[in-house]
């Protein structure tokens, strides 16, 4: 039995398409390692040679016609929501881009399992994935920085101390994730303005801030200035 007849064996053309899943999936999975994502190399390779295989198996298992490989999509969901979690009291939802690129990674299985020019797609299908998850988001900063940088006046008690209240304030947003630019103090009759220049990070709305100064009791009154 020659070299090249082994090498043209149906054996030998699945053992290749499951190796370029576990590069393709490989690929992404460390990108995701790298910024200690939930999910990261060995899962998303693990995730797209698993759906290459399943598809494979399918594929060339008569009478089944893709009946197996449409349970990957279903299955895979629940995989994502697993690497979604809740950070801060469950006041901000971390994960779903993580949780996305597992779905999307099986996808990318999928079509790999596929063979041909389907593999070829999954192929531009993980670099597109790849330039999403790393140039992306740096666009993304750029244009919501100005809609992410909000103005908030907030109005203290005459009888508080409310250098002691900003401090409070500050290291609450501290711990959620929220810069505080700057702040300004302002008289206003008998009580304190302070006016903040916050930052929101992504998954942070103005809602959480909302419910860390609600339960200030020398708080009179606070504002988002537009």
């Amino acid at each position: 039995m020659s070299v090249h007849f082994l090498l043209h064996t149906p054996l030998a053309h699945m053992t290749g398409l499951l190796l370029l899943a576990a590069a393709l999936g490989g690929l992404i999975g460390w990108e995701r390692e790298r910024h200690d994502h939930p999910a990261g190399l060995r899962t998303h390779i693990l995730v797209c040679v698993g759906a290459a295989l399943i598809t494979l198996v399918d594929k060339n298992s008569p009478g089944v016609g893709g009946r197996i490989a449409a349970q990957i999509v279903t299955g895979v969901g629940f995989l994502g929501a697993g690497t979604i979690i809740r950070a801060g009291q469950g006041l901000a939802v971390r994960g779903l881009t993580t949780a996305a690129s597992v779905w999307a990674i099986a996808g990318v299985g999928i079509a790999v399992g596929y063979g041909g020019l389907s593999a070829q797609v999954a192929a531009v299908a993980t670099l597109i994935i790849l330039f999403t998850l790393t140039t992306v988001n740096h666009f993304e900063d750029a244009l919501l920085r100005r809609r992410r940088r909000q103005k908030l006046s907030v109005i203290f008690a005459a009888a508080c101390d409310p250098l002691a209240n900003v401090q409070r304030i500050l290291e609450m947003l501290k711990a959620r994730e929220i810069k505080a630019r700057d702040f300004q103090m302002q008289k206003m009759g008998d009580s304190e303005v302070a006016r903040f220049w916050l930052h929101l990070p992504h998954e942070v709305s103005r809602d959480t801030v909302d419910q860390l100064l609600s339960g200030n009791k020398d708080i009179v009154h606070y504002d988002w200035d537009e």
